[in-house]
């Protein structure tokens, strides 16, 4: 298929959202990460495909787009108008983890028990503020330069929180 920009005209895009489904026998999943940092044609391209509602059937996609709300001012928008549409709607949002829960995530990551992983994960809370994505990252960094190192006369990993 060639995609040309007049593609996305209204009766050209019906024509070609048309072709699309027709010709799919299974499910098609576009998953598009940080959508937070898309520009506003972007944007609209989303917008028209899932605004294509092909003969009232759109059963054969699946669209996960996923954005930082603190970065997201142009999205507010681009949300609400996706949410008028006739396409199935879900929004999750992911809020930053508290400090019992950061303890569990370090200690299935570290094969240890909670209670040992404690002073450690008070600190990477206090760091990460809770975000999962940053909690990984901060203990990816920590490895990384040492400051975590697996101790093979513990048969675990050990680090020195005063260090």
């Amino acid at each position: 298929i060639n995609i040309t920009p007049d593609m996305f005209m209204p009766l050209t895009r019906r024509r070609f959202m048309i072709a699309i489904s027709k010709s799919i026998r299974s499910c098609i999943i576009i998953f598009l990460d940080d959508l937070q940092w898309a520009d506003p044609m972007s944007l609209g391209l989303i917008h028209s495909l899932l605004s294509s509602n092909v003969e009232g059937d759109m059963s054969w996609l699946l669209f996960v787009g996923t954005y930082r709300t603190e970065h997201a001012q142009l999205l507010s928008d681009f949300v609400a108008l996706v949410s008028r549409l006739n396409f199935p709607l879900t929004k999750i949002t992911l809020d930053d983890l508290p400090p019992n829960e950061v303890t569990q995530m370090i200690s299935y990551a570290l094969s240890i028990v909670p209670r040992l992983c404690s002073t450690l994960s008070n600190i990477v809370h206090k760091k990460t503020k809770g975000n999962p994505f940053f909690v990984k990252e901060f203990m990816r960094s920590l490895v990384d330069n040492g400051l975590i190192v697996r101790s093979l006369r513990e048969q675990r990993w050990v680090w020195d929180v005063d260090g």
